[in-house]
């Protein structure tokens, strides 16, 4: 007997709005991250190694195993990441200044969760990440353009097309 696929976990619009509203209770740096993760579907190593340098345009030039990548963001959030930048460029700090590691920022999408009261299994990043990819879809995006702005290895080679 084979195991069935479930389809992956996305959060609804009153989740998200449940989301964004506790994230922005808890301040900017929780609010700013979860509300980057649903505008850019960034993974959270991509968002753990975020420095203002990247962010430009409307835009953030994202460096990963796949090469690099631009992915549209909006001059309001844009503005906010980048006023929150240490010295350094580094967006993400923990309480001693020291740039938050992948595994610091999984507990903040954990902390922002339990903060929205949402539960349910696995819920962090990839939830984040697959709502972005879905409400981008149903607002018309073209699939090879998430593709691409999610960093998938195939839609690399097309983007210049």
């Amino acid at each position: 007997m084979s195991a069935q696929k479930r389809n992956p976990r996305i959060l609804t619009d009153k989740e998200v709005q449940q989301l964004l509203e506790a994230a922005k209770g808890a301040g900017d740096a929780d609010h700013s991250l979860v509300e980057l993760v649903l505008d850019t579907g960034l993974r959270p190593r991509e968002v753990a190694a975020l420095r203002s340098a990247s962010i430009q345009d409307g835009h953030i030039t994202v460096n990963d195993k796949t090469g690099s990548r631009i992915v549209p963001v909006g001059k309001p959030l844009a503005d906010r990441l980048t006023a929150m930048a240490a010295e350094d460029g580094t967006i993400w700090v923990n309480g001693r200044g020291d740039p938050m590691t992948t595994r610091a920022i999984l507990r903040l999408y954990a902390r922002a969760f339990a903060q929205a009261g949402i539960e349910g299994p696995g819920l962090g990043g990839m939830v984040l990440r697959h709502t972005f990819a879905t409400r981008f879809v149903r607002n018309g995006g073209n699939v090879v353009e998430l593709a691409y702005i999610l960093g998938y290895k195939w839609a690399m080679r097309f983007r210049n097309l």
